[in-house]
C-alpha cells in the first residue's frame, strides 16, 4: 500500500482544507516530517489510518475527538486518501460522527459517520461496514496490524525492549493474537480447580455418609471406626471409608438376621394372644347372653298388658269408620257440582265485565259530548275574530311602503353626515398643508440667502488668494496687467469649497421641499372645494337648504319616525300572522267536529249493546246460585278440604292403633325367641377364669411391645444403613470418575500453565510467543548489527532467574567486542534506541510475513533520534536507508536539527497564529 494524496478538512489541528501530495516525495528513500511541537505531525498518520480503517492510529484517541476545534462551524470534517495497492488505485473518503449546525433553524444536529470507497474502474461502495470489510480485504491486514507495521513509535518499542516476561507476554498477545492459548490455559486451570473442588466435595460427602452409619452401642469395633472417621483429615477419611464400607456390610447382615429372628418370635406371641382373646370373648358372650335373657323376661312381662290395652283401643276407633264413609259420599256430591261452580264464576265475570264496560262507556260518552261543546264554542270565537282582522293585509302593505321611504331618507341623511365629517377632515388636512408650505417657503428663502452670502464670500476669498500671489511686474492671472494698484484682500470667515457645496445642496433641497409642499397644498385644496360643493348640493336636496346645521336634528326625527313605523308594522304583522293561523285552524276544527259527532254516535250504540248483555248475565247467575249448596267454588273447596281432613283423622287413628297392636305382638314374639335361644346357650356353659386369662394376656402384650420396639430400632437402623451404603457406593463411583479425569486434566493444566515442579516455568502461550519472538529477534539483529557496527546482537535468554517465577521471554544482548552477554536493561540511552528501533523493524517485518507476505510501500518512524551521537545517528539512518531500498518510502517524524540538514525531502508542519496548523511539502 502506497499513499498518493491525503486531503484533510477540519481534522485535528488542521482547521481548513489541507492537501499533501506524497507523489512529490518520490517512490523510495527517506523523507522527514518535522515542525513545531504539537503542530500535528503524528496527526498525518492518524488521518491515513482513519481514512483506511475509520479509527485513528492511537488507542487513546477516539473518533469523536477528531473534529478540529479551530474549524469554522460550517466546515465539514472529513479525510480523503488516494492510494495504490499493487497495480490498482483507490480513493477512500470518510467523516467521523460530529455535531454540526442545522441547515434550517438554530441549534446543532449530529452528522453520522460515513464512508465512500471508489475503485479505479468506477465501482463505488458507500455503506460503512462494507467499506471497512473491503479495506481489510484490499490491504490484507487489519488496523492493529497496520499501526504496528506502518508506524514505528520509539517510545512503545522501548517499552517492549525493556519489558519483563509478563509485560512482554501481554504485548505479544495483542500483536500475534495468542490470547486463544491464554484462554486455553485459564480454561485448563479452571477445570483443574473445579475437579479439585469436586474431589474435595466427593470425599466430604463420603465422610459425611460414613459419619451417618448407625451401629449398636455394644459393637466396639464399629464405634472405633466411626470415631476415627469423624476425627481424621479429608484424605485419611477416603482411606477409612473402605473399612467403613466393610463394617457397614457386616452391620446390615447382622441386623437382617436379628430382625428375622425377632419377627418369628413376634408371630408366636400373636398366636398365643389370639387364643386368649378367643377364650375371653366366649366368656363375655355367655355373660351377655345371661343379661339378655333376664332383660327379655322383664320386657315380656311389661308387653303383655300393653297388648291387651292396644286391642281395646283398636276396637273403639274401628267403630267410627261409618262416619268416614258418609264423609266420602258428601265429598263426592260436592265434587260432582264443581263444573256448575265454574259456570257460575264465568257468568259472574261476564256480569262484572259488562257492568265495568257500561260505566266506562257512559263516562267516555259524557266526556266526548263536553269536548264537542267546547269545539263549537272555539269555532264561533274564531269566526268572530276573523271579522275583526279582515283589513290587516292592506294595512301591512301601506306601512311597509312608508317604512321603506323613511329608511331610504335616513340612509341618505347618514351618508350626508359622513360626507360632512370627511369634509372637515380634508379641511383640517388643507390647513396643515398650508402651514407646512409657509414654513418650507420661509426656510427656502433663508437657505437661499445664506448660500448667496457664502458664495460671495468664497469668490472674494478666491480673488484675495490670487492677489496674494502676485508680484510687481508680473502679469495678473485675471486681467494680465503688470500693474497692481488695488489688489484684493483676504476676507475673514470665508467658507471652504466643501462648506459652500453643502450650503448649495441644502438650499436646493429647501427649494425642492417648498415646491412639493406647494403642490400638495394645491392638490388638497382642489379636493376640498370639490367635496364642499357636493355636500352643499346634497344638503339642498335633502334639507331644502345648503346649511348643514339642522342635519343632526333631521337625522334624529327620521330615526324616531322609523321606530314608530317599526312598532306599527310589528303590530300589523302580528295581526296578519294571527289571521293566517285562524284560516289554517278553522278547517281543522270543522273536521274535528264531524269526527267527534261520529264517535258520540258509535259510543251510544256500544253502551246500549253492553247494557243488554249485563241484564242477561245477571239473570243466568241468579239461576245457577239456586241449585248450588255453597256461594262459590272456593267455599266448596274449603268444605271438601275440611271433610277430607276429618275422614283422614278417623282412618289414621284406626291405622295407627292397628299398627301399634301388631308391633307389640311382634315384639312379644321376638322376646320369647331370645329367651329360648339364650336358655339353650347357657345350658352348654363352660367356666373360664377371666382374671387369670386377662393377666396372662397383659404379660404377653407387654412382651410383644418390647419386642416390637427392638424390631423397630433394627428396622430404622437397617433402613438408614442401607441408604448410607447406596449413597456411599454412588459417591465412591463419582469420586473414582472425578479422580480419573483429574489425573490427566491436572497434569495438562500444570504443563500449560508452567507449574511443573523443578522445571522452567514456561506457559503454553509463552512457549508459542517465544517462536514468534525468536523470529523477531533474528530479523531485528540484521539491522542492529548495522547500527552498532557489529558490536551488539539481541538474544532471548534461555535461563530463568529462578524456577518460581514465569520465564521464556527475557531478552539479553551479546557484546561481540568483549564477548559478554548481559541484560538489555544495561544498554545506554542511544544503544537502547538502536535496539528498540531494530526490534520494532524486526517486529514489522515479522507481522508482514505472518499477514501473508503483505508489503507496505510506506512506513513512519516516530522520534527517538535526539539521544544518538553523530556516529550512531549515521548508522541508524543507514539502516533506515536500507529499509527504504527498492520501492519503499520511509517517513521519519522528528524535529532533530541534524535530520533537517541530512534529509532534503521534508513535510513541514507549522502552527498558525490564529489557530490551527498548515503543511508544506519541501523537495
Amino acid at each position: 500500500m502506497r499513499p498518493l494524496k491525503l486531503t484533510m478538512s477540519a481534522f485535528g489541528p488542521y482547521a481548513g482544507r489541507t492537501e499533501i501530495d506524497f507523489e512529490k516525495l518520490g517512490t523510495a528513500g527517506l523523507y522527514l516530517i518535522t515542525g513545531d511541537t504539537g503542530a500535528g505531525k503524528t496527526t498525518l498518520f492518524d488521518a491515513i489510518t482513519f481514512a483506511l480503517y475509520g479509527e485513528p492510529s492511537g488507542d487513546n484517541r477516539e473518533t469523536v475527538m477528531l473534529r478540529s476545534k479551530y474549524a469554522d462551524r460550517t466546515t465539514p470534517t472529513e479525510v480523503e486518501l488516494v492510494f495504490s495497492c499493487g497495480e490498482k488505485g483507490y480513493r477512500v473518503r470518510r467523516n467521523p460522527e460530529y455535531d454540526r449546525p442545522k441547515a434550517r433553524g438554530e441549534g446543532f444536529t449530529t452528522e453520522k459517520a460515513g464512508a465512500e470507497l471508489i475503485f479505479d474502474d468506477g465501482h463505488v461502495i458507500t455503506k460503512l461496514k462494507e467499506v471497512n470489510s473491503a479495506m481489510i480485504e484490499i490491504l490484507g491486514i487489519d488496523r492493529g496490524q497496520f499501526t504496528r507495521i506502518a508506524m514505528i513509535a520509539q517510545g512503545d518499542f522501548l517499552k517492549l525492549l525493556l519489558a519483563s516476561t509478563d509485560e512482554r507476554k501481554r504485548i505479544f498477545r495483542k500483536i500475534f493474537h495468542t490470547d486463544l492459548y491464554s484462554r486455553l490455559q485459564e480454561r485448563l486451570k479452571e477445570e483443574n480447580s473445579h475437579l479439585r473442588s469436586q474431589h474435595r466435595q466427593a470425599v466430604a460427602g463420603i465422610r459425611q455418609y460414613a459419619e451417618g452409619i448407625v451401629a449398636p452401642g455394644d459393637d466396639e469395633k464399629a464405634v472405633e471406626i466411626l470415631e476415627k472417621i469423624s476425627t481424621c483429615s479429608g484424605e485419611e477419611a477416603a482411606v477409612w471409608s473402605g473399612e467403613a464400607q466393610e463394617m457397614l456390610e457386616r452391620l446390615i447382615d447382622s441386623d437382617r438376621q436379628t430382625q428375622q429372628e425377632l419377627i418369628t418370635r413376634e408371630k408366636r406371641l400373636d398366636e398365643e394372644i389370639g387364643s386368649l382373646d378367643r377364650e375371653l370373648t366366649r366368656a363375655m358372650e355367655l355373660e351377655k347372653a345371661a343379661r339378655l335373657r333376664s332383660e327379655s323376661e322383664r320386657a315380656l312381662e311389661t308387653e303383655k298388658p300393653r297388648l291387651e290395652q292396644l286391642e281395646r283401643i283398636f276396637h273403639e276407633t274401628e267403630k267410627r269408620m261409618p262416619e268416614a264413609q258418609q264423609l266420602t259420599k258428601e265429598i263426592a256430591t260436592v265434587e260432582a257440582q264443581k263444573d256448575d261452580y265454574d259456570k257460575l264464576e264465568e257468568k259472574l265475570r261476564m256480569l262484572k265485565a259488562a257492568q265495568r264496560d257500561v260505566e266506562e262507556l257512559s263516562e267516555k260518552l259524557e266526556r266526548k259530548k263536553e269536548a264537542e261543546r267546547m269545539l263549537r264554542d272555539r269555532a264561533a270565537a274564531l269566526d268572530e275574530e276573523m271579522e275583526r282582522l279582515a283589513g290587516a293585509d292592506s294595512e301591512k302593505t301601506i306601512l311597509t311602503a312608508r317604512r321603506s321611504q323613511a329608511e331610504d331618507r335616513s340612509g341618505e341623511l347618514k351618508q350626508l353626515s359622513a360626507d360632512v365629517v370627511s369634509l372637515k377632515a380634508v379641511e383640517k388636512e388643507l390647513s396643515s398643508a398650508q402651514r407646512q408650505y409657509m414654513e418650507a417657503e420661509k426656510n427656502a428663502v433663508v437657505m437661499k440667502e445664506k448660500y448667496e452670502t457664502m458664495n460671495r464670500a468664497y469668490l472674494h476669498q478666491q480673488a484675495g488668494i490670487l492677489a496674494s500671489g502676485m508680484e510687481a511686474g508680473q502679469p495678473c492671472p485675471v486681467c494680465g496687467s503688470t500693474s497692481h494698484p488695488h489688489p484684493a484682500s483676504l476676507p475673514d470667515g470665508a467658507p471652504t469649497k466643501e462648506e459652500l457645496e453643502f450650503s448649495k445642496e441644502a438650499s436646493e433641497q429647501a427649494e425642492e421641499k417648498r415646491r412639493m409642499c406647494s403642490e400638495k397644498s394645491g392638490r388638497i385644496k382642489g379636493a376640498f372645494e370639490e367635496k364642499k360643493t357636493a355636500v352643499e348640493r346634497k344638503a339642498q336636496e335633502l334639507l331644502e337648504s345648503p346649511a348643514v346645521e339642522i342635519l343632526d336634528e333631521e337625522i334624529r326625527r327620521q330615526s324616531q319616525l322609523l321606530e314608530e313605523l317599526d312598532g306599527q308594522l310589528k303590530a300589523v304583522e302580528a295581526q296578519v300572522s294571527r289571521k293566517a293561523a285562524i284560516e289554517k285552524e278553522r278547517p281543522r276544527l270543522t273536521k274535528e267536529l264531524d269526527e267527534m259527532g261520529a264517535e258520540i254516535r258509535s259510543l251510544s250504540d256500544s253502551l246500549t249493546h253492553r247494557a243488554v248483555e249485563e241484564m242477561a248475565a245477571s239473570e243466568q247467575a241468579d239461576a245457577l246460585r239456586k241449585t248450588l249448596r255453597y256461594d262459590s267454588r272456593d267455599k266448596a273447596d274449603e268444605a271438601v278440604a275440611a271433610m277430607e281432613k276429618k275422614r283422614e283423622d278417623i282412618e289414621s287413628a284406626v291405622r295407627e292403633t292397628r299398627k301399634a297392636m301388631e308391633d307389640c305382638d311382634k315384639k312379644i314374639t321376638v322376646l320369647r325367641g331370645k329367651i329360648e335361644e339364650t336358655t339353650k346357650l347357657l345350658k352348654n356353659d363352660e367356666k373360664v377364669d377371666r382374671e387369670e386369662a386377662d393377666a396372662r394376656r397383659k404379660e404377653l402384650v407387654y412382651e410383644k411391645r418390647i419386642l416390637q420396639k427392638d424390631i423397630g430400632d433394627i428396622r430404622l437402623r437397617l433402613s438408614s444403613n442401607l441408604r448410607t451404603r447406596d449413597a456411599m457406593t454412588e459417591k465412591m463411583k463419582e469420586l473414582k470418575a472425578i479422580d480419573s479425569k483429574w489425573s490427566w486434566v491436572g497434569a495438562l493444566s500444570d504443563t500449560a500453565n508452567g507449574n511443573i515442579a523443578g522445571k522452567e516455568k514456561i506457559m503454553l502461550e509463552t512457549f508459542v510467543q517465544t517462536a514468534y519472538f525468536d523470529r523477531v529477534i533474528s530479523r531485528a539483529n540484521v539491522r542492529l548489527m548495522v547500527m552498532t557496527g557489529g558490536q551488539y546482537e539481541l538474544k532471548r535468554s534461555r535461563q530463568a532467574e529462578n524456577n518460581r517465577s514465569q520465564s521464556g521471554l527475557e531478552l539479553d544482548v551479546t557484546d561481540h567486542y568483549n564477548g559478554s552477554e548481559r541484560s538489555v536493561k544495561t544498554l545506554s540511552g542511544g544503544e537502547s534506541f538502536k535496539a528498540s528501533l531494530s526490534l520494532a523493524l524486526g517486529l514489522a517485518d515479522e507481522l508482514q510475513a505472518t499477514a501473508g507476505g503483505i508489503r507496505l510501500d510506506t512506513m513512519f518512524v516516530d522520534e527517538g533520534f535526539g539521544s544518538l551521537d553523530e556516529e550512531s545517528l549515521q548508522q541508524a539512518l543507514k539502516a533506515l536507508a536500507d529499509l527504504a531500498e527498492g520501492n519503499r518510502l520511509v517517513g521519519i517524524i522528528s524535529h532533530v536539527s541534524d535530520l533537517k540538514e541530512r534529509i532534503d525531502r521534508q513535510i513541514v508542519v507549522k502552527k498558525d497564529r490564529n489557530g490551527g496548523s498548515r503543511v508544506q511539502v519541501v523537495i
